[in-house]
């Protein structure tokens, strides 16, 4: 037997639900139930429980997937940050020590670049457009 709450005029009133011959729709008022419709409703309750439960179930493998998915791709950028960073102390090195190797090129003496090449030069290279 079960209680519901049913609000009528302002008042509240209480009903009582039974699961028998019939249910109290209001202050005396009975409807008969037909044990067959009655059969139906539960089936299609417990149909319909089950369907959401399996919802629920393929949504949470959804969640977990995309979670799975997130923590990954949130590794891999981590990975391709720290590449990035080792990359860029690689780069500087390379330009202080193409820097101090400059003064005694042979190449570049040979060559012999105007004052302000080498200037424009250095600038690209510090830029990084070379």
């Amino acid at each position: 037997m079960g209680f519901s709450q049913v609000q009528e005029g302002g008042a509240m009133m209480f009903q009582v639900k039974t699961e028998m011959n019939g249910v109290t729709i209001g202050p005396g008022i009975k409807e008969e139930v037909d044990p067959k419709e009655d059969e139906r409703k539960r089936r299609r309750r417990e149909r319909n429980k089950i369907v959401t439960t399996k919802c629920w179930n393929k949504n949470e493998e959804k969640t977990e997937c995309l979670q799975k998915e997130s923590e990954k791709l949130q590794s891999v950028s981590a990975e391709l940050k720290a590449q990035i960073e080792e990359l860029k102390n690689e780069k500087q090195l390379l330009i202080h020590m193409l820097n101090l190797h400059r003064p005694t090129c042979i190449v570049w003496a040979q060559n012999r670049q105007s004052l302000e090449d080498e200037r424009n030069l250095f600038i690209q290279i510090k830029e990084g457009t070379l």
